[in-house]
């Protein structure tokens, strides 16, 4: 984690000491998250993935990151979590479905 300092308060306007990066990794991917300020908001361009073996986990990782989101922004595997952030809570089944190549005759298959 990074702060800001009293050098360049007058470009950035930030207190000392308030966050300016944070570094954190998801399930093996790193991410850094920079304290823009609020001119800077989330929004659905960048969603974070969850992919789900079963219905289980599907659940449980709806039902933990929906708590306190916008019910509104709820559906067909989409949430936003408390802090407006957007994922998509995915079956890996649906992966698999999507890039799996159809057949022209069935009876291939």
């Amino acid at each position: 984690m990074a702060r800001y300092t009293e050098a360049g308060r007058e470009v950035h306007g930030r207190a000392a000491g308030a966050v300016m990066t944070v570094a954190f990794e998801l399930d093996g991917q790193a991410f850094t998250a920079l304290n823009g300020g609020p001119m800077f908001k989330f929004n659905e361009a960048i969603s974070f993935q969850v992919n789900c073996e079963t219905q289980e986990e599907v659940d449980y990782y709806w039902e933990k990151l929906s708590e306190g989101g916008d019910k509104r922004a709820q559906q067909c595997g989409w949430l936003k979590d408390k802090y407006d952030a957007s994922w998509q809570v995915v079956p890996r089944a649906l992966i698999d479905m999507m890039t799996t190549p159809i057949l022209k005759n069935p009876v291939e298959r």
